[in-house]
């Protein structure tokens, strides 16, 4: 039988995705979850997860525009900026990342 498998992004960053998530969850369409430990309401995600006991919910991997869970100084080769926080741009990342300027072990 094939199955399809509809994931909710970004679920932590705002009040409002996490509402979206888990009403797109009860009315049936999204079946899993990404959460992200660094968004701004992650506690909050965490905490509403709790309600939907058949919502898969997995890691989402931030590398790119928002802030580290670990200490900048951890993941330096990551963050820039006076307020060290991820790089706002994709391409930047890329750039960074097919040029060897990125340390492999701050991503794994």
């Amino acid at each position: 039988m094939r199955r399809l498998i509809v994931n909710a992004d970004d679920f932590g960053l705002t009040s409002g995705v996490n509402r979206g998530i888990l009403e797109a969850h009860t009315v049936g369409i999204v079946t899993s979850a990404t959460l992200m430990a660094c968004g701004t309401k992650f506690q909050e995600a965490a905490a509403l997860v709790t309600q939907a006991d058949q919502l898969s919910v997995g890691c989402h991997v931030v590398l790119v525009d928002g802030m580290p869970t670990s200490s900048p100084a951890d993941v330096a080769s990551l963050v820039a900026g006076p307020v060290p926080c991820f790089r706002q741009s994709l391409i930047r990342f890329a750039t960074l990342a097919t040029t060897g300027r990125l340390d492999q072990d701050q991503i794994e």
